[in-house]
């Protein structure tokens, strides 16, 4: 399941102010070190996405992803975290090419299957066990320029 909801929030630009006042900072999660992240204590996105799901939000957080910024993994599935995955794209003008990919495995090569754009306001929700990764390899921008989304997991 693959769903895009556009148009999510009646004030995506308060919502993001508030945002960007947040603290930024590491999580460690197993072996792997997360950069820029700031747990989520709003509800807006995350009901929106239970409704749509028929799910329960597990975890929901910011990550901002400033040029770079290296991440500790990239093709990956979200099945250990729920059922579902929502990703919330934030930046109000996003880099050409920015966005989701999702993957399917061939032999030894990846091949791309579907590429959601980021768009402002836009919630992606799809299936934890599908394999994918942000479109662009590499993040961008700085300070409030950088790369930032909601995730969410639910189950």
């Amino acid at each position: 399941m693959i769903k895009i909801l556009d148009d999510v929030l009646p004030d995506p630009v308060a919502y993001l102010s508030e945002v960007r006042q947040l603290s930024f900072g590491d999580f460690k999660a197993g072996r792997d070190t997360f950069k820029g992240i700031a747990l989520s204590n709003r509800r807006d996105v995350d009901m929106v996405a239970e409704v749509e799901t028929k799910a329960e939000t597990v975890l929901s957080f910011f990550r901002r992803s400033p040029k770079g910024q290296v991440e500790p993994n990239y093709i990956h599935s979200d099945e250990m975290m729920g059922a579902f995955t929502g990703i919330y794209y934030m930046n109000p003008e996003p880099v050409n090419g920015d966005g989701t990919a999702f993957w399917e495995q061939h032999g030894v090569e990846w091949k791309m299957t579907c590429l959601v754009p980021a768009k402002f306001n836009r919630l992606l929700l799809f299936s934890a066990e599908l394999h994918h990764s942000r479109a662009l390899f590499d993040n961008y921008g700085e300070g409030d320029g950088a790369r930032l989304i909601q995730v969410i997991f639910l189950k």
